[in-house]
């Protein structure tokens, strides 16, 4: 899923579209903000960055994975404090999978923009010794693509469920450079057992090696069990 989870309910409140709003707009004048700051890279320090930017990459799918895997595996919908916030809108995904398309881009990403300003805040920090050092450049890049990948992973998600996406796109699902519909509509099948990282999908066999450690799912309510069809488990 995400690091915070779509808002799924019926309604959409004003406060909730103007909370989405501005945190996405903070997200993107912080990281304008950011990309001022940065120094310029030195030759040696290409290497670095692009290592780093790999990296960050890869964690924020691997954070993607493991959040949904608690989601999915942990708690249920009526656990205090976390179940009606954290855990009820990963079941309902299960049960109508292809609900993540019919929502906007401020609604999908609003919680995850304000959730990384922090991360932003640390980059602004650090930004003057980009490209001076190995670890500067491998830091900065690390923070860089760990944060645009994480705020973008509902969207991401989303593209994986739907039947037409921009050319762009497309082309990096079929590289495996972002989530392809093919590789998640494996978690879409069975028990949702499986696959759980929205971003590229490169984290998933050490997230899937969790299950070793717990055998055993919540059991869940009528009203929690997927309701997934054929048609959408083709698609997802």
């Amino acid at each position: 899923m995400s690091l915070a989870p779509v808002y799924h309910g019926p309604v959409r409140t004003r406060g909730l579209v103007i909370f989405d709003a501005v945190s996405v707009t903070a997200f993107a004048l912080v990281s304008v903000w950011v990309a001022t700051r940065l120094g310029a890279p030195s030759e040696g320090s290409i290497g670095w960055i692009g290592l780093g930017a790999l990296a960050g990459l890869a964690a924020a799918d691997l954070a993607t994975g493991a959040i949904h895997w608690i989601g999915d595996r942990c708690f249920r919908v009526s656990t205090p404090w976390i179940g009606r916030v954290l855990i009820q809108p990963f079941r309902e995904h299960h049960g109508d999978p292809a609900a993540i398309t019919r929502h906007g881009f401020l609604e999908v990403t609003g919680n995850n923009a304000l959730l990384l300003l922090p991360v932003l805040a640390l980059m602004a920090w650090f930004a003057p010794v980009f490209g001076h050092t190995a670890g500067a450049s491998f830091g900065l890049a690390f923070l860089g693509a760990f944060a645009a990948a994480a705020v973008l992973s509902n969207p991401i998600h989303r593209w994986a469920h739907m039947r037409r996406v921009p050319a762009s796109v497309a082309f990096l699902q079929r590289h495996r450079i972002l989530l392809s519909p093919a590789h998640h509509a494996r978690h879409h099948q069975g028990a949702h057992r499986t696959h759980f990282c929205v971003v590229t999908g490169w984290m998933n066999p050490l997230i899937d090696g969790l299950g070793r450690f717990r055998k055993r799912k919540p059991a869940l309510s009528a009203a929690e069990r997927p309701r997934a069809t054929g048609s959408e488990l083709g698609r997802a």
